[in-house]
């Protein structure tokens, strides 16, 4: 029996994706005509401004959509928001219109070999800001980069600020997951920091 024989195709968007499996899931025509338009899928991790946009394979009004090992292996750990749209033309005449949209969270394939980073994007950048401020920080944690700007270049106020803003942001992040695994939180993020530019 072939490797496709035992794919299994889902009935919704994956609530969960590790790195390096492949996923295949349909999604049906509700009020559209499928096969008149384009069926995209766009998956964003949240805080980021890059996309992977999946494009669907349509067969008798049902759209197919196919995330590959390739592509799941390239997602960082972390939560995701994603939407399922349909489109049609091109340029300024295109029409696109929403089909369904939640969240997802990327975790490690624990089948990796050797030492694996299950730090989120936010916690690796605050744990090489935090370094750098200790004077404790390796070539890479040196060398980060944050709008396009290596943490050893980075004046220490800016620093600061930069440790305050993903501080909250990895404290956000493990709240969620708490009260994903049923533990009440209550903390509040009392102070909004801007993403920094």
């Amino acid at each position: 029996m072939g490797l496709a024989a035992l794919a299994e195709t889902l009935d919704d968007f994956p609530a969960v994706i590790v790195q390096g499996m492949s996923y295949e899931w349909e999604v049906t025509s509700g009020d559209y005509t499928l096969s008149e338009y384009t069926g995209k899928c766009a998956i964003k991790l949240k805080g980021s401004s890059a996309a992977t946009v999946l494009t669907a394979v349509e067969s008798n009004n049902i759209y197919t959509f196919t995330l590959t090992a390739t592509q799941t292996a390239a997602l960082s750990v972390g939560d995701y928001e994603w939407t399922e749209y349909i489109e049609y033309g091109s340029g300024e005449t295109i029409e696109r219109y929403t089909l369904d949209s939640g969240t997802a969270v990327v975790r490690i394939f624990l089948g990796t070999a050797g030492t694996v980073d299950s730090r989120t994007s936010y916690k690796v950048a605050l744990d090489a800001i935090e370094a750098v401020l200790l004077g404790r920080a390796s070539k890479d944690q040196e060398s980060f980069s944050i709008a396009g700007r290596s943490l050893s270049r980075t004046p220490i106020p800016d620093l600061m600020s930069l440790q305050k803003y993903y501080a909250a942001k990895v404290r956000a992040e493990e709240e969620s997951k708490a009260r994903e695994q049923g533990y009440k939180v209550s903390g509040k993020i009392l102070v909004e920091f801007k993403e920094p530019q």
